[in-house]
């Protein structure tokens, strides 16, 4: 790659992670295979399991507008967790972080770069279950109001990538970070409204999803999507989305760096 020298120092770095994560993406065949087959293996079998609760007499239109746009989001949770979320760690399985810490450079960018590339990776992996899901199941999203889509998920994506910022800054002192993933990510199934709505929960469960703020994202993204709601009734969400969104990057720049001390006073950068 030849580095454009022109570029503040933040987009340089950025830029350099995005090229090398290609250059990765498209090394390993195996797993982009894998990638490829999962969304047309997750709708299915989310989307069979509906079927046969509902049986052939219930709507299954809007169960399926629920369930692909609920596996969109899900992906998108997923490739934050895998991605963003382990930059720092897996610069340390590769041996490079210390000298990433040696280097003069802002740590958020090499975070960013990673969210940057997993986006538009993902991205195309949700394209392939809404197409997939469409032509096969018959999903339909309602967008009534592509203004309020296009805000929704880019508030979304945003504060997916401040909560990535934040997981990053974690996983430099929990070194089991698979497993930390690996308990998350049923907790986010489970409370945050993907497969079925918050308010099919008992009250006591809606009071934790309420606390966790991808419930959020997710909500919003779902009432554009699947209910067709316009901005000015979703305008609750913008506001939630746009604090959140500031939160998470404030709070995850002062994690890692609090982190990034911790680490280095105890001598556990390179320890795994």
């Amino acid at each position: 790659m030849r580095v454009n020298k022109r570029l503040p120092n933040f987009f340089m770095v950025m830029s350099i992670v995005i090229w090398r994560e290609w250059i990765r993406f498209r090394r390993y065949m195996a797993w982009l295979i894998v990638n490829f087959l999962q969304p047309f293996l997750w709708v299915t079998l989310f989307v069979m399991f509906g079927y046969a609760f509902i049986g052939p007499q219930g709507d299954t239109t809007l169960f399926t507008n629920y369930i692909v746009t609920g596996m969109g989001m899900l992906m998108f949770v997923s490739g934050m967790f895998w991605g963003s979320g382990l930059a720092l760690r897996r610069e340390q399985w590769e041996g490079t972080l210390e000298f990433v810490f040696a280097a003069p450079i802002n740590k958020l960018s090499l975070i960013i770069g990673y969210s940057i590339f997993d986006l538009v990776s993902t991205m195309w992996f949700v394209g392939i279950a809404v197409i997939f899901g469409h032509f096969v199941f018959g999903f339909n999203p309602m967008i009534r109001d592509p203004i309020a889509f296009i805000l929704i998920f880019v508030l979304s994506i945003l504060s997916l990538m401040g909560f990535g910022i934040i997981f990053a800054g974690v996983t430099l002192l929990v070194k089991e970070s698979n497993a930390l993933i690996n308990m998350l990510q049923p907790i986010i199934y489970l409370f945050c409204g993907i497969f079925f709505p918050v308010t099919s929960l008992p009250i006591f469960m809606q009071y934790i999803s309420w606390c966790i703020p991808l419930t959020y994202s997710i909500m919003a993204v779902q009432e554009v999507v699947v209910f067709g709601a316009t901005l000015s009734q979703v305008l609750n969400y913008v506001f939630i989305l746009i604090g959140l969104t500031v939160f998470y990057f404030i709070l995850g720049y002062l994690i890692l760096c609090r982190i990034e001390n911790i680490a280095r006073r105890r001598g556990v950068l390179q320890t795994f």
